[in-house]
Parts: structure tokens; C-alpha cells; sequence
């Protein structure tokens, strides 16, 4: 069982991104790949809890460096309907589309020897998708097998605090 704290602020999502980029670019270009950051601009304002959904994002991005051993990483945003989509899209190994919807269940790992190779015990993605739920949001896959992934959160821009529980509990 797990608890979260979700405080919700402001957050500049543009500053957020770059800042992301920043603190990735290195990371990145050291495994000999190359960063790009795309989509539209100016990104709002909005309002969820900026660790939370740093956690995630880092996770995506090490998952998009671990499996990754060619081409470029992309972490691009747009705002359309009054919700902000942020993604993270890679030129990695892909997933089967049979695998994609397991990925985020909790000590799910999709078995190959890339993947056994790469460790980890298959709950980032478990619990990246539980906090963006928390956050009033989404998380998908798109993806084929040699070609790369895609993975978006969607958040609304303003999500009030009282549409927070104070202590939630995920199980």
C-alpha cells in the first residue's frame, strides 16, 4: 500500500519542460542519442502538484534512455481543450501492441532479453499511471515493435484543491 501527499501549485509548464530537458540533456547525449523538444507554444499555467508529475516524466524519460539504443528522444507538449498534453516519444524497441495495455500493472515487465538486461521490477509505469489519476489525468501508449514508443499524460489546466483528497491511498 502506498500513500501519496498531491499538493497542488502553479506550475509554468514551459519552464517545467525546459527545465526537464535541461536536467536530461546530458543523460541523453552521453548513450549517444540526440534530444528533441517539441509542440506548441505558449503552454499555460496550470495547477497539480509539479513533484508528482516530475516523477513521472522522469520515468518515461530513463525508460525512453534504457531502451533506447539508437535515434532520438522527444519530450514535446500542446494544450488543446483546455488540458495539457505532455509526451515522451522514442526510437527504442517498441512494444508489441499484445503487451501494451499490462505495461501498467504493477511488477509487469514485457520479457525479452533487452528488457531482462535492463532491470528494474516493472512497477514505474504502475505507479506513474496511479499518480497522473491522481493528478485528474491520463496516461496512454502508442507503440510498435522496432519503431519506438510513444507514451502522453493528459492534465486538465486547473484542477482545484478541493478536488484533492488531503491523504489518497492507492492499493
Amino acid at each position: 500500500r502506498a500513500e501519496f501527499q498531491i499538493q497542488p501549485e502553479p506550475l509554468d509548464t514551459e519552464q517545467f519542460l525546459q527545465d526537464l530537458c535541461t536536467q536530461w540533456e546530458k543523460i541523453i547525449h552521453d548513450k549517444g542519442l540526440s534530444l528533441q523538444r517539441v509542440g506548441n507554444c505558449p503552454l499555460p499555467i496550470i495547477t497539480t502538484d509539479k513533484a508528482r508529475l516530475h516523477q513521472v516524466l522522469d520515468n518515461l524519460l530513463g525508460n525512453a534512455v534504457k531502451f533506447t539504443t539508437s535515434g532520438h528522444i522527444a519530450i514535446g507538449a500542446s494544450a488543446p481543450d483546455n488540458a495539457l498534453e505532455i509526451w515522451v516519444e522514442d526510437t527504442g524497441i517498441g512494444i508489441d501492441p499484445a503487451h501494451q495495455r499490462r505495461i501498467f500493472d504493477e511488477f509487469q515487465q514485457i520479457e525479452s532479453r533487452r528488457t531482462l538486461q535492463s532491470g528494474g521490477v516493472g512497477l514505474g509505469l504502475a505507479i506513474s499511471k496511479k499518480l497522473i489519476l491522481l493528478l485528474g489525468g491520463s496516461i496512454k501508449v502508442e507503440s510498435s515493435p522496432g519503431r519506438g514508443s510513444t507514451f502522453t499524460v493528459t492534465l486538465p489546466w486547473n484542477t482545484r484543491e478541493e478536488g484533492y483528497k488531503a491523504k489518497n491511498s492507492l492499493t
